[in-house]
């Protein structure tokens, strides 16, 4: 436990609950982020950390709103590392934008398949243990497919339980890659994981596992735009075209 479980008042607790209470959040907003993925999680806590990023991106939330931006719109510049340069030009008055040159990095995934993984300690099972050992000693990322459920594409989303259960049905949950594959690819550093997966959170569907709370649970590789980072999607939540499962092509 952190300092905010053995440090913080009851009178603290109470009047944070009042401000939620007076800005319209009900007990089943609390409950759906408290069973919510890692990363919309990590959100909320940098939120009320002032994290001076994110806070400057909801400071101008209305100004955007007001000149006409939709989420579709976001959507498009989440995924197109050239159109957010070229807004950064134009938010510069004309300056030269400093892009940098990535180094190359050797195309290889050697995923450590001998010590077992660590999960996290809220984890109640791992669904599918006889499969996280499994796969090649090494590989090419060009070999990775970047599969997506019929319901993800069209610009339509679909619950990962959905996905989850399709890929058990169909027998394509071996060739999924598990959570290992993930920590070789996040050791690989930004630069990799923007070359090769821009734009996209990939998900690991060998390693879904049970929470102590009942959900489930599968691990996801996200560029959060300073580092690559592991988290944990909720199967409840809806997977969009830019949440593919990596597979391993034959």
């Amino acid at each position: 436990m952190g300092d905010l479980i053995t440090n913080a008042s009851y009178s603290e607790i109470t009047k944070l609950v009042e401000i939620l209470d007076h800005q319209g959040v009900t007990p089943h907003d609390l409950e759906v982020l408290r069973k919510a993925n890692s990363w919309s999680q990590s959100i909320v806590g940098r939120i009320h950390r002032t994290d001076s990023f994110l806070w400057a991106l909801l400071g101008v939330e209305q100004a955007l709103s007001k000149a006409g931006f939709r989420e579709e719109d976001f959507r498009q510049l989440w995924t197109d590392e050239n159109k957010l340069q070229k807004v950064l030009a134009v938010i510069r008055e004309g300056q030269p934008v400093a892009t940098s040159v990535p180094m190359p990095v050797d195309s290889i995934i050697r995923p450590n398949r001998i010590v077992t993984q660590d999960f996290p300690d809220w984890v109640e099972k791992v669904l599918h243990p006889k499969l996280q050992k499994t796969g090649p000693a090494e590989y090419d990322v060009a070999r990775l497919e970047q599969w997506l459920h019929d319901g993800q594409k069209n610009g339509k989303w679909v619950k990962g339980q959905v996905i989850y259960e399709y890929l058990k049905k169909e027998k394509m949950l071996e060739t999924c890659v598990n959570l290992a594959d993930l920590l070789a690819i996040q050791s690989k550093g930004i630069d990799f994981f923007r070359q090769h997966f821009a734009g996209k959170a990939v998900f690991a569907w060998k390693s879904v596992v049970r929470h102590r709370d009942g959900g489930f649970d599968v691990p996801v590789l996200y560029d959060d735009g300073r580092e690559v980072v592991l988290y944990w999607g909720w199967l409840e939540g809806g997977w969009y075209g830019d949440r593919p499962a990596l597979r391993l092509a034959s």
